[in-house]
């Protein structure tokens, strides 16, 4: 059997690129010399792709350069989307090749209309269409938000194909809502990372899980299974599985996990009730930093680096309000001018400590042209600046200018 490929490998890495990747190389590789796609070599069939009888023809359908254009519209879309339809119809009439394997889009209207495009050109050239559902969504998506004549169309493009292979029964809908005449599900997969999971790795996640149902049943600890785990009860870690954008849910994951700390709060920390701790102290925290270098942080880390002690910095983020919020879910600690948590900590979601060794005063420095001219503004506020000076100098406690 010969078939044609229309779908792309990485880049860019998605989940759909690397089982595309996974399945040329699987069934040998690409038999079209002209559209070896980068990394695939047009080698002898593999035993899988001689047991199967297999012939793949790959057409590298490539339009997104990378994530974030994934799915966007694009004029030059269209003139490489026009040259690929171009290859795989003169790949069909080369080879006498009558399956066209293809890959219907997410619920995205320019990627809905990319298929169009496809089907239009290719599907007359081809007696057998075969759909490999990875994306979920676009059934729902057609029956609630696609206007009457685009679910008409895609319909009349899409709809009767000859096999449609999904990943999993839960997303077999997408598919049924197109009518096709046979229906397969093949989960994906990628070699086994961890074939020792069963004696190694699950042992200890059962063992973390009876000490962690102990901890929010407030019964006592079992001395084996904390043996067994290498972290603290309390902490849980939410490991995220996708790519970092709103649609893949990664601010429902957080929103998730917000829930979560809401419902099981842990203690009120040690270290809300204290006037004052010490650097040690501080160190001994899990410590949420800001990802970006600064002279404050330098000079922080020096201060910890002078008096021989650590800080356990184990999360950085780019923003204060990520790490507000972060602090928020009782991630760990932060450490911040007072300033920049105000309204938190006037409606009591963050607790200010003062840190003994760590007193930062910050040496705000005006500028001005000696003998220029100055408006009243400026002038107004160059007196100001002296007045808050003297105050400073004579001890009074206002920041220096």
């Amino acid at each position: 059997m010969k078939l044609v490929l229309f779908a792309h490998t990485p880049p860019p890495q998605h989940g759909q690129s690397v089982m595309v990747q996974l399945m040329l190389e699987g069934l040998g590789g690409n038999h079209g010399r002209n559209a070896t796609p980068p990394g695939i070599e047009a080698a002898s069939p593999t035993p899988s792709a001689r047991a199967f009888g297999i012939e793949c023809f790959h057409v590298n359908a490539r339009l997104s350069d990378d994530l974030e254009d994934v799915g966007q519209p694009r004029w030059g879309k269209i003139i490489l989307l026009l040259k690929y339809c171009i290859k795989a119809i003169a790949l069909r009439l080369r080879h006498g090749i009558s399956t066209l394997y293809y890959v219907p889009s997410p619920p995205k209207r320019a990627s809905l209309y990319r298929d169009w495009v496809v089907m239009l050109l290719c599907r007359p050239f081809f007696r057998r269409i075969v759909f490999h559902w990875h994306a979920v969504g676009l059934g729902e998506w057609l029956q609630r938000h696609a206007r009457p004549w685009e679910r008409h169309l895609t319909h009349a493009l899409l709809g009767r194909a000859n096999l449609a292979i999904v990943l999993s029964r839960f997303n077999e809908s997408d598919s049924a809502r197109l009518h096709p005449r046979h229906t397969r599900v093949v989960s994906n997969g990628i070699p086994d990372p961890c074939p020792d999971y069963g004696t190694r790795i699950a042992p200890l996640r059962a063992a973390r899980a009876r000490e962690r149902l102990r901890h929010l049943d407030g019964k006592g600890h079992s001395q084996a299974d904390q043996a067994m785990t290498s972290e603290p009860t309390p902490l849980v870690n939410v490991l995220y599985m996708a790519h970092c954008t709103r649609d893949k849910g990664l601010f429902d994951a957080v929103e998730g996990v917000r829930h979560l700390g809401e419902h099981h709060r842990h203690p009120e920390h040690s270290l809300s009730r204290r006037r004052q701790i010490t650097s040690r102290e501080l160190g001994e925290q899990v410590v949420i930093a800001h990802s970006d270098p600064s002279p404050v942080r330098d000079q922080v880390i020096r201060r910890y680096e002078e008096r021989h002690e650590s800080l356990n910095i184990e999360l950085s983020l780019p923003s204060l309000d990520a790490i507000k919020r972060a602090v928020e879910m009782r991630l760990g600690v932060a450490l911040l001018p007072r300033r920049c948590a105000l309204a938190e900590l006037a409606s009591g979601r963050l607790v200010a400590v003062p840190v003994r060794q760590l007193r930062l005063r910050r040496q705000v420095r005006l500028v001005y042209r000696a003998g220029a001219g100055m408006s009243r503004a400026a002038a107004a506020f160059l007196a100001v600046a002296r007045q808050m000076r003297q105050v400073q100098i004579k001890g009074e406690g206002s920041p220096a200018v």
